[in-house]
């Protein structure tokens, strides 16, 4: 039965007041009706004049309707050898200039901040590469927590989702405790990686500024292909997948 826009604005109202909720934003979330970046569907000929000529022939004959079936269609050796130049031309076109308007993501955090002093901690996955959401937290000074450490040189730390957000109390005994922050963290896990995030040793890193990532270094991003998991090979995507998994209970 398909539902109403008015039944689906009340149903997504009630859950953003809810408790013991967590989001996931696919790419819909970025593409923002045509205003945004685009569709996996449309990703293929955005990209493709990004490439040598010789990948982008590959890519076109193996038939595929989109890049991953394109991806999905190549041989093993093909897709390992192609798979850095696709993710270099994804995050050109999405570190670009242009950057889409970031009014309905803003509202989205404006509403969950309002639910949190009665709701405990908010987890958003998203499987989109952009930082849209980072950008709209930014520019409402609200923190969002996305597992990484520092500024400049920022590094993931696993442990970061499971700590206690609060303060050193006492509790009636006079024993020390943690009197948690009435409003509770915003927690965000990007489950393919992320424009400005890149590896260094066993390192995963974080750049200040998704219009300009670690110079030399290529992304931490999962290209759209069948096999994601097998290609991650990584523990920052086996930290947030488990994550989420356990969140789905």
């Amino acid at each position: 039965m398909k539902m109403k826009s008015s039944e689906i604005e009340r149903e997504l109202k009630r859950h953003l007041c809810g408790n013991g909720v967590a989001f996931f934003l696919g790419a819909g979330a970025s593409y923002l009706n045509g205003r945004g970046y685009p569709l996996a569907g449309e990703l293929a000929e955005r990209i493709l004049p990004r490439l040598q000529t010789r990948d982008r022939k590959k890519l076109k004959d193996t038939g595929g309707q989109d890049l991953e079936s394109m991806l999905d269609q190549l041989p093993a050796k093909d897709f390992w050898n192609i798979r850095k130049p696709v993710i270099k031309a994804i995050r050109g076109l999405l570190a670009g200039n242009w950057r889409p308007s970031l009014h309905l993501h803003r509202r989205f955090l404006q509403t969950i901040k309002k639910r949190q002093e009665k709701s405990s901690e908010v987890y958003i996955f998203t499987t989109n590469y952009d930082t849209l959401l980072e950008d709209a937290a930014e520019a409402e000074n609200i923190p969002l927590f996305d597992g990484f450490w520092g500024t400049n040189r920022a590094f993931f730390c696993p442990n970061y989702f499971s700590l206690v957000w609060g303060a050193p109390d006492t509790n009636s005994k006079g024993r020390p405790v943690v009197s948690r922050h009435k409003q509770r963290p915003i927690f965000l896990l990007k489950l393919h990686g992320s424009v400005n995030w890149w590896k260094e040793g066993n390192a995963i890193y974080r750049s200040p500024n998704s219009k300009r990532p670690h110079p030399g270094r290529a992304p931490m991003m999962i290209p759209p292909h069948h096999a994601k998991n097998l290609d991650s090979g990584l523990d920052i995507f086996d930290d947030v997948r488990t994550k989420f998994f356990d969140l789905l209970g």
